[in-house]
């Protein structure tokens, strides 16, 4: 994890939707911190809202439950609304996977920091956001892009631009068909389907984590080529 920004001034960040696009940061050599969504369940959606509220509603008591997570006793906040195109577990709210919000005065603590780190972020730093689209029944990349160029566009201010790399999976039935296709390439959004053997899922870390689809990451991460900040003015 880097607590300085990387040499061209970008800050690399993980949006969710799970703990997945922050070990993936971590694991390329490019997280510089941990965000509200580093280790928890959202989606899109919950991001959007929660940048137009400036995250003043995440932790407010009234807005948490205690839920489940298969055996896994959770938080989270049941006040956030989401179109129905994501998966069943990104679509219960948001959730505070690792931290209990609700009881724990240090995990609420610790989500105070994220919140006032992200929100000072906002005109000061070039960002690039990972979003991890895990797909599902009613997956529409098309329609995420959409929305993750709303996201830069609310995050952004001035000079300092907000850019997303949305990636998500196509399952194919060979090896020799793995790829990285790219979906969209916009000043805000690059967008991204990866040919994989198998869903990032199950028992197996090295599928779990997509560990066995680093190639594909490393080139998705080559193709991905976010705005850089305007040079400094000399004087």
């Amino acid at each position: 994890m880097r607590d300085t920004p990387k040499v061209d001034d970008i800050l690399y960040l993980s949006l969710g939707e799970n703990c997945l696009s922050d070990f993936i940061l971590e694991r390329h050599s490019l997280k510089n911190f941990n965000t509200p969504y580093s280790a928890t369940r959202s989606n899109i959606d919950y991001a959007i809202t929660l940048e137009r509220e400036g995250y003043s509603r995440l932790l407010d008591r009234n807005a948490l439950e205690h839920g489940w997570a298969g055996p896994t006793k959770v938080v989270r906040n049941v006040k956030m609304l989401c179109e129905p195109l994501y998966s069943t577990l990104h679509s219960q709210g948001f959730e505070f996977t690792h931290h209990n919000v609700i009881d724990n005065e240090t995990d609420r603590e610790s989500f105070r920091r994220k919140i006032a780190r992200i929100n000072l972020l906002r005109g000061r730093r070039q960002v690039c956001f990972l979003y991890h689209y895990r797909i599902n029944p009613n997956s529409d990349v098309l329609a995420i892009v959409e929305k993750a160029n709303a996201f830069a566009d609310l995050y952004s201010r001035g000079e300092r631009n907000c850019h997303v790399i949305v990636f998500t999976q196509a399952i194919v039935d060979h090896p020799d068909k793995r790829d990285v296709v790219e979906v969209a390439a916009l000043d805000t959004v690059s967008a991204y389907v990866l040919n994989t053997l198998e869903a990032w899922c199950g028992d197996n870390p090295d599928v779990f984590w997509a560990r066995q689809d680093d190639d594909l990451l490393r080139r998705m991460f080559q193709l991905a080529k976010p705005k850089r900040p305007p040079a400094s003015k000399k004087t």
